[in-house]
């Protein structure tokens, strides 16, 4: 497992903060969460950080490629990944 070091700016009172995780990751879109779920199955415990504060509303990842469903097939989701979708209003 890698070190991951926070170095605060000089003028900061903010702590460092304590993770209790093997990995961190960045965002929370598409391609993040099935990161994280990889991880998770393989044991590793993971960290989520995402700046957005809602969802979007705009199409994200709306296309599912055969390596994608692959994966999810491997992952035992690929049925569900496949069922259309709903729309939700905000």
């Amino acid at each position: 497992m890698d070190t991951v070091v926070i170095k605060e700016h000089p003028d900061s009172t903010m702590k460092e903060p304590k993770l209790n995780a093997d990995v961190l990751i960045a965002g929370a879109g598409p391609v993040g969460l099935s990161l994280a779920a990889a991880l998770t199955q393989a044991g590793l415990r993971v960290v989520i950080l995402e700046a957005a504060g809602d969802l979007s509303s705009e199409a994200r990842a709306s296309t599912l490629h055969p390596p994608t469903l692959e994966m999810f097939a491997e992952w035992g989701v690929a049925d569900r990944a496949r069922r259309p979708q709903r729309r939700y209003r905000r």
